[in-house]
């Protein structure tokens, strides 16, 4: 038997459903980072010796 027919849904859209979520993921959070680093620029190396 089809092992897309077993499982009760087609297994390659399942497989793309999955790594469309991951990637929405991996984008929000490059997004959230790239706002945290603009409003709390990295500290030179100055202000950390001090």
């Amino acid at each position: 038997m089809n092992r897309e027919k077993v499982a009760g849904e087609n297994f390659r859209d399942g497989s793309m459903e999955v790594a469309f979520e991951l990637w929405i993921e991996q984008k929000c959070f490059y997004m959230i980072l790239s706002r945290l680093q603009r409003r709390f620029p990295p500290l030179s190396r100055e202000a950390i010796s001090e």
